[in-house]
């Protein structure tokens, strides 16, 4: 990743960055632009179900953060919030040079003097919930391999198979019931986060 300036033009810059739209990265540009901030993901992302865009007055953001590192995530990711109480969580290069680049950039649309600060834990943010992303890590989908790994398992078994195999079957029929878990848990989390949404049905 790397970042690009307009010699022309000081009030415009851009940076290569990871939009992180719950469970999933979406990869593209953020761009800084006379007083508004702006991510566009590639067009590779936008194909595939990740058009999510975030747009927002400079004046607008409340607060910058760091993201620690994590056993999950070993790299620090920049969060942005705005007064309306949206979130963007972004992973850029030189994160601690751009993050005091926007505190400028704020303060000079007119916006809150912004210290970017570090916070323990993400917002919660309901999972991606485009085809692609609900086809890749359908719970379903996992299901369907887990009679097919048993049964692999319980004929090297049976046959006698040496140790290495046995081991490895095993442990890929463990990953299909974890995924196959995580899928069905991940398929809840997306209903429980659209019920708000969802007009309720009339009784009559």
């Amino acid at each position: 990743m790397e970042h690009r300036e307009n010699d022309s033009e000081s009030s415009q810059w851009s940076v290569r960055a990871n939009f992180w739209r719950g469970d999933r990265a979406l990869g593209g540009t953020m761009v800084v632009h006379g007083d508004r901030l702006a991510f566009t993901p590639h067009a590779f992302d936008r194909a595939t179900g990740g058009s999510t865009t975030f747009t927002v007055p400079l004046s607008e953001i409340r607060s910058l953060a760091t993201v620690p590192r994590s056993v999950t995530f070993p790299r620090r990711r920049l969060l942005i919030e705005t007064c309306d109480g949206r979130t963007g969580v972004f992973l850029i290069p030189r994160q601690e040079e751009i993050a005091e680049r926007l505190a400028q950039a704020v303060a000079a649309a007119g916006g809150p003097i912004v210290e970017p600060d570090q916070v323990k834990d993400l917002p919660a943010v309901a999972p991606d919930d485009s085809l692609v992303m609900r086809v890749m890590l359908s719970g379903w989908l996992h299901l369907i391999t887990v009679p097919l790994w048993t049964a692999l398992l319980v004929s090297l078994v049976l046959g006698s198979s040496g140790p290495f195999a046995i081991a490895l079957a095993s442990l890929v029929l463990l990953s299909s019931i974890f995924w196959t878990i995580r899928g069905f848990l991940r398929s809840s989390r997306i209903r429980r986060a659209r019920a708000p949404h969802e007009r309720p049905r009339s009784g009559r």
